[in-house]
């Protein structure tokens, strides 16, 4: 497999893919993955009218409904990775520090993804490294009892590093509230482990 053809599997992972493998642990890469996002939730309606209300969703958002589906609770350290393992395919995961100790706990079903299309621009050198950039636009979901939201985005990757940024707009849940979502989800360059 080429170097253009791993990323591309980063980028579609990246995007949230759906259907992914479970598989083992043993990754030889990960990329750490980060959500920035402002919630408008509705509120409750009477007579007089309804009312909405506006809040920040983070990462640490996340991982604890993602925690909360699972009946598990994550150290404020926790971080939602992408891991890679050998086979090529990347699955999200909870990653938290018991100790001097990573555990990972495989969060995947909790998450899915669409590539609606792509472009790329590239270079290649005379040592055959590609660089370049390749954009995106896809739809990402996450999936919980107590948070589901659907994005559409426009995505930006570094070809180079794996790094991804992609800002996006979409409707869900927030408990049992309806939800608007807008801002980024950020992937950091891939890196070995």
């Amino acid at each position: 497999m080429d170097v253009k053809e791993n990323l591309r599997i980063a980028v579609l992972a990246v995007l949230l893919a759906a259907g992914l493998a479970h598989g083992a642990t043993n990754a030889t890469q990960v990329q750490t993955v980060n959500f920035t996002l402002t919630a408008t939730v509705q509120g409750p309606s009477t007579a007089a009218g309804s009312t909405c209300t506006t809040a920040s969703l983070a990462t640490k958002d996340v991982i604890a409904a993602l925690g909360k589906a699972r009946n598990k609770a994550f150290s404020s350290k926790a971080q939602l990775v992408l891991l890679g393992g050998s086979t090529g395919s990347l699955m999200f995961y909870v990653r938290d520090a018991v100790g001097k100790t990573n555990v990972d706990t495989l969060v995947n079903d909790s998450f899915s993804m669409n590539t609606l299309g792509a472009v790329t621009q590239t270079t290649t050198s005379k040592g055959n490294a590609t660089t370049g950039s390749e954009y995106e636009v896809g739809t990402l979901e996450v999936q919980t009892p107590s948070l589901e939201m659907s994005l559409y985005s426009y995505g930006t990757q570094t070809l180079g590093t794996g790094a991804l940024t992609a800002s996006g707009f979409g409707a869900g849940t927030v408990g049992a509230n309806q939800a608007i979502f807008k801002g980024t989800v950020t992937f950091s360059s891939i890196k070995a482990q």
